[in-house]
């Protein structure tokens, strides 16, 4: 992680869904220090597809074709605490413009 993180942000998209328009499964940012080995629990969750801050687990339709999902990890310059609670990805994105250090993208496929 750069020296300049601050904190990270960690997000869980499908892109494929619904119909194309993406779904956010997760969203966790403040006190998610760099290097950690996990997301602490003292982490602000925000806003999934369903409205609630919670993790909301991979579920593609039965019989769909696998989804793509992307869990990105956002290095910040954002001190733990700066972003306010209740998040979802539109606002989050919007947020992080300019103050995005670094980041990576792991693509994961699953299907039922």
């Amino acid at each position: 992680m750069p020296a300049a993180a601050k904190s990270v942000v960690v997000t869980l998209t499908d892109p494929n869904g619904p119909k194309g328009t993406g779904v956010t499964h997760w969203i966790a940012y403040n006190d998610v220090a760099p290097g950690a080995n996990g997301v602490d629990a003292s982490a602000t969750l925000g806003r999934n597809m369903t409205g609630a801050s919670q993790y909301r687990e991979p579920c593609p339709p039965v019989g769909d074709v696998a989804h793509h999902y992307l869990l990105t990890v956002t290095a910040t310059d954002f001190a733990p605490g700066d972003l306010p609670s209740g998040l979802d990805f539109a606002a989050l994105q919007a947020r992080l413009a300019g103050h995005t250090i670094t980041g990576s993208t792991i693509v994961g496929r699953y299907g039922r």
